[in-house]
């Protein structure tokens, strides 16, 4: 019986799916090894001393950032996985942001970071404005 490698290597040369796969050919990005998955997001450090250069050019482009928001971003940044820090003015410009170390290691990382977006999308939706659509 054949072993499944979990996820698929796109650059195998094994597998009949086309020219993607032909020899010599490989997907732009891939190095042809695939980590483990979720390794890339706990080890991957998060030191957010870029972030409010980000949000600042994220306003540029129409992100509803305040002036407060972007002067905050790095305390707001490192504040957001500590609970024992001083949290008040993050939740007043963030009303509704969890507050918590999100992956259980001692530095901040990509997973993080991951967590707390996946959380903040779903309280972007005003479930009292949906409709449902009969059709669907």
């Amino acid at each position: 019986m054949a072993t499944t490698r979990w996820p698929p290597n796109p650059c195998s040369t094994t597998r009949s799916s086309g020219a993607r796969n032909a020899p010599g050919r490989t997907w732009p990005g891939w190095a042809g090894a695939i980590p483990t998955p979720g390794t890339w997001t706990t080890s991957s450090p998060l030191d957010g001393a870029h972030i409010d250069e980000v949000m600042e050019t994220h306003s540029i482009v129409g992100v509803p950032y305040t002036e407060e928001m972007i002067a905050e971003a790095k305390a707001d940044f490192r504040v957001q996985v500590d609970p024992f820090g001083d949290i008040d003015g993050l939740l007043e410009r963030y009303p509704g942001a969890q507050v918590r170390n999100f992956d259980g290691q001692d530095q901040l990382t990509e997973m993080d970071a991951l967590i707390a977006y996946l959380q903040m999308l779903g309280t972007l939706v005003d479930f009292s404005t949906f409709t449902a659509d009969a059709s669907r």
